[in-house]
């Protein structure tokens, strides 16, 4: 453990249930107060980045049954989680633990769990007793998390750590999650410089702020905390609630679709944060966009060096799927030297070497001719992705690569040939032994909020705060000749025409 808090001195909560220990350390006594499963919460640091590891011994008897799990803000899907009985049987474990083990030796049982945190944070993690008993007792807990490497956070020197975690625009609204902190200095006043007048602004701080009375904004407390993740990463446990929340509500009635995207993308890059602290520094915050969300071809140098690597000095083939347009004109120009680039699309234009069905593009090429087939925001075009798998095999060399970005939250384009949305789970299903590859990387890549415009069913006002990843990406190569095959669709069964 590499934290400012030993495991032993986690800080616990009963839930429906008295706990009873000298000083609340092990071994502690957990006694239901109320009807129900009832047990403990720890609170302990989560890390997104390296494996966790959980491990419990409990005194309970042999016909209960006890689950541990994580809270659900620290999980992805609310499935780290695992229940057993007390004779130390394994009686279901969630789809977000890596293993799950246990055993019973005299009156007590052994857990150890092994996950894979989704998100840096401060949070509770849980033994529950469902059923079988009254009370049981928690001998030893140890929660070994990844153990990162913490700065000093005084190395920040005389520079402000300001992290923009989101900026959420919609209709007359703006939301600003971000965090702010400062060696040796707090925050004493805060304003925002908006290009929009602004009718009512509201500040929550994740921690207690003493303000100047001159300060523009008045911080309120939130319900709960508001995590600081990147903080947390860099400096420790001790700086994972640093977060704040700044919620705008224009003067005027605005609406996006009259303006061009130069106009509306000024109304985030030009707000600002102005900020003074207690040693008497002041700071212009501006919130800056992100860097153009990077493709698999930018991330992926490390692959694409290996196919150099192996091919004896040797011209490497690229073939670029939907080759149509500036954002593929840019790939071309930026395949490293020793590429040679060719482009399919369904339709002439612009950067197209080849006039041609995606789905029967083995027909158009040599087998065994590439060695990266590349494909960015393409497969949601195509009717039956996994038939283009398979063509991508044929072409591919054996030891090739294909490279695939697609969007998992986006808005229909591009219509009526506008067919698919895929999360990282769907890319098993597409590149497997049977369609003759391994993957070698899967990844997410930015976060969106769904927001329905009619809440006509129940659950909807919740959506907004669901996983809703921009996009995913993939990695696969060519590990054996495909063994299935669909050949039935193609671009001649769709109507209309594809226009990006």
């Amino acid at each position: 453990m590499h934290d400012l808090l030993p495991p032993e001195k986690f800080p616990s909560h009963g839930i429906n249930a008295n706990l009873s220990s000298d000083d609340r350390s092990y071994p502690l006594r957990v006694d239901r107060l109320a009807s129900g499963r009832f047990g403990v919460g720890l609170l302990v640091p989560f890390y997104r980045t390296g494996k966790t590891t959980v491990r419990a011994r409990l005194r309970l008897p042999p016909d209960a049954q006890v689950t541990l799990e994580a809270h659900g803000f620290a999980s992805r899907f609310q499935k780290i989680r695992a229940s057993f009985s007390g004779k130390g049987e394994l009686l279901q474990v969630g789809d977000e633990l890596i293993s799950a083990e246990c055993g019973r030796e005299g009156e007590f049982v052994s857990i150890q769990l092994e996950f894979y945190a989704n998100n840096t944070r401060n949070e509770f993690f849980y033994v529950f007793l469902d059923e079988g008993a009254d009370q049981f007792v928690l001998q030893d807990f140890i929660f070994d998390h990844p153990n990162p490497e913490f700065a000093d956070v005084t190395s920040l020197g005389r520079s402000v750590h300001f992290e923009v975690r989101d900026v959420f625009v919609f209709r007359n609204y703006l939301q600003i999650d971000f965090e702010l902190l400062k060696a040796g200095a707090e925050l004493v006043s805060l304003a925002l410089d908006c290009p929009i007048p602004v009718q009512a602004t509201q500040w929550w701080a994740g921690r207690a702020v003493e303000l100047a009375p001159d300060s523009a904004l008045k911080p309120q407390a939130p319900i709960g905390s508001l995590p600081s993740p990147v903080a947390m990463e860099r400096y420790g446990a001790a700086f994972g609630d640093r977060g704040h929340s700044i919620r705008v509500l224009f003067s005027e009635f605005q609406d996006f679709r009259l303006i061009d995207v130069v106009a509306s993308d000024a109304v985030v890059q030009s707000t600002k944060l102005i900020c003074r602290f207690s040693d008497g520094s002041s700071e212009v915050l501006p919130l800056k966009f992100l860097e153009k969300i990077p493709g698999p071809l930018s991330e992926d140098t490390k692959v694409i060096a290996s196919v150099v690597a192996s091919s004896g000095g040797r011209t490497l083939r690229f073939l670029e799927l939907g080759g149509r347009g500036d954002a593929s004109r840019h790939v071309r120009e930026n395949i490293a030297v020793g590429y040679e680039y060719c482009s399919i699309d369904i339709e002439p234009g612009p950067n197209v070497d080849v006039v041609g069905d995606a789905h029967k593009m083995s027909a158009l090429f040599p087998a065994g001719h590439f060695d990266i087939i590349y494909s960015h925001s393409v497969l949601e075009h195509l009717i039956a992705p996994w038939q283009v798998i398979i063509e991508a095999n044929k072409l591919l060399r054996p030891g090739g690569y294909f490279i695939a970005y697609v969007p998992t939250t986006w808005p229909l384009h591009a219509e009526p040939w506008d067919f698919w949305r895929m999360s990282r789970h769907a890319w098993p299903g597409l590149l497997n032994e049977l369609t003759g590859f391994k993957i070698c990387r899967v990844e997410e890549i930015g976060r969106a909020a769904i927001v329905p415009s009619a809440l006509k069913i129940s659950g909807n006002t919740r959506m907004q705060h669901d996983p809703a990843p921009l996009f995913t990406s993939v990695v696969a190569q060519k590990i054996a000749e495909a063994e299935v095959r669909w050949d039935s669709l193609g671009a001649d069964d769709l109507y209309g025409r594809y226009t990006p």
